[in-house]
């Protein structure tokens, strides 16, 4: 980005929602996220906002209220907007869909084995056109965020997952 790096330093610390000084997947989302609303010309807050907090490694365990992450696999509105704001940050092609180059490093961060970044899109892909468009998009970084909470990456791809895929209302 070509944001300076006191604000570059700010989102950091921002997102580094459990302040081990990395970021996890959830918590990258969240500073793609911030640094797409700073590029808009937006102010950076001086907390992270509720939407992004709730998507955030440090509190899915608190915010899930319980759930399994090995069952539901229903995405927030609080994940949608993460993932919506990580999907604009992308080269979107002309059809608003993202190749699997634009996707690479963002998948790559996840730091999940290749295979599994495979599976996730192959899965998502369910028109299989070799492009994401936000609903895939949304369904393969929803995939990936559970992996990394411990989830295996499931065979097919779930209900809720396929609704939001083949282009349901959310």
């Amino acid at each position: 980005s070509s944001l300076p790096d006191y604000e570059l330093s700010q989102i950091w610390r921002l997102s580094d929602a459990d302040g081990d000084g990395m970021l996890a997947f959830q918590e990258f989302a969240c500073a793609l996220a911030l640094a797409s609303r700073r590029s808009q010309g937006l102010t950076l807050p001086n907390e992270l906002p509720l939407e992004l907090i709730q998507g955030t490694s440090a509190t899915s365990a608190a915010v899930g209220g319980g759930r399994s992450a090995s069952t539901d696999w229903a995405i927030t509105q609080q994940e949608l907007q993460a993932y919506r704001d990580v999907f604009q940050a992308l080269e979107v092609q002309p059809n608003g869909c993202v190749g699997a180059n634009a996707v690479k490093d963002v998948f790559e961060r996840s730091g999940l084995p290749p295979q599994e970044l495979s599976q996730a899109w192959h899965l998502a892909d369910v028109d299989q056109d070799q492009a994401l468009n936000f609903n895939e998009f949304a369904c393969a970084m929803h995939l990936l965020s559970r992996c990394r909470a411990g989830s295996s990456i499931p065979a097919q791809l779930p209900i809720e997952l396929e609704q939001l895929a083949r282009g349901a209302a959310r």
